[in-house]
């Protein structure tokens, strides 16, 4: 089950994490090797989309979500 979905406009997302303290953390896979501080609180998992960023993949869901509504 997904808990949280959040976005973030600092950055990194170490302090929502550290207070969450989740089992996974999904990020684009642009951030590999660049989130330790993440890496050292849960398992972060990087995901690689056809060179399509996950910011992009977001709003296509927020936009569904609202015609639905």
């Amino acid at each position: 089950d997904i808990d949280y979905v959040f976005s973030f406009d600092f950055e990194d997302a170490y302090e929502i994490v550290s207070r969450i303290s989740p089992d996974v953390y999904f990020q684009g896979g642009e951030y590999k090797n660049k989130l330790p501080r993440e890496e050292s609180i849960c398992e972060v998992l990087y995901l690689v989309m056809d060179e399509k960023s996950t910011t992009a993949l977001a709003e296509k869901i927020i936009n569904v979500n609202r015609k639905k509504t």
